[in-house]
């Protein structure tokens, strides 16, 4: 998430190749996710100020995720919808000592943003649904094209993520089973 906030330009900054010269970028996520937003921001004259206001945390109960990650092979369709979300799975996979690959090969997986997406390639890992809008509804858009009646899906997500969108799924006969997988946290 970023905020802006503007000072006024002179005439004289205006230049083509730094449009966002002259203003200030608040940018509100955890640092570590901000590095290259920023970097982008001041190749295109912006100055960035880094004032994260969440951080993502470790769930203090992991037993229905890791119930569900030993079942998986009973589901269809996997959901993950962040980086945080392939982060928090490749931690489970290790803590329950599985070979996150393997693991993914037992069911198809949707999921949300092209650096969620990155991320899982970077682990030898293809997604099968890859919608060209990253949101949750036109995600779930693209699961509705699938034969989804009757299918089992499991959605791991942020403990603060909308469920609304997965009711779409549901009322198209998807089971679906929505667990947090990391928590999103106000920043100290």
């Amino acid at each position: 998430m970023m905020s802006w906030f503007h000072q006024e330009r002179s005439p004289l900054l205006t230049n083509p190749s730094q449009p966002l010269a002259g203003f200030n970028i608040l940018l509100t996520r955890p640092l570590e996710q901000t590095q290259e937003m920023a970097q982008q921001l001041q190749a295109l004259g912006a100055t960035p100020f880094h004032f994260p206001t969440i951080e993502i945390t470790p769930l203090s109960d992991y037993t229905k995720v890791d119930q569900a990650l030993n079942n998986l092979g009973d589901f269809d369709w996997l959901i993950l919808t962040s980086v945080n979300g392939v982060k928090a799975l490749q931690e489970r996979s290790k803590a329950l000592e599985f070979d996150m690959v393997s693991l993914l090969k037992k069911v198809k997986l949707a999921v949300m943003g092209s650096k969620t997406a990155q991320l899982l390639r970077e682990c030898g890992i293809q997604p099968d649904i890859l919608p060209s809008h990253s949101v949750a509804e036109s995600l779930m858009e693209t699961l509705l094209t699938q034969d989804i009646k009757g299918k089992k899906i499991l959605a791991l997500r942020a403990d603060i993520a909308r469920t609304e969108p997965l009711e779409v799924l549901k009322a198209a006969g998807a089971d679906v089973t929505n667990l947090a997988v990391y928590k999103t946290d106000s920043a100290p």
